[in-house]
């Protein structure tokens, strides 16, 4: 696991939402703007941990890769899918999009 994707993951766990555990990795001074966009809350129900990676894009070509490649290996962009069929935990969501981003670098 790539050192940035252990510092998602352990933002997460110091209880930062999906979304923030991102954001903070790459603009700190935006993590507060992204507290109400965990747990299925950000528009229209997207993961918060994509929300964050898809937020600190600026790149609309990148930003549709991510979206892409996310949706690809989890299998949907919508929060709600993964709690319901309790698959792909908010951490491992948060490592996948801090590994996409890794990789769009």
């Amino acid at each position: 696991m790539r050192d940035s994707v252990k510092i998602a993951v352990e933002n997460f766990r110091s209880g930062l939402n999906c979304a923030q555990a991102i954001v903070k990795i790459h603009d700190e001074s935006k993590v507060e703007q992204y507290s109400e966009f965990g747990a299925g809350n950000a528009p229209e129900g997207m993961c918060g941990a994509l929300f964050g990676g898809l937020g600190i894009l600026e790149d609309d070509e990148v930003r549709s890769k991510l979206r892409s490649e996310f949706e690809k290996a989890a299998g949907s962009a919508k929060c709600i899918r993964f709690t319901k069929d309790r698959r792909l935990p908010c951490k491992d969501r948060v490592a996948l999009v801090q590994k996409i981003l890794d990789e769009l670098k």
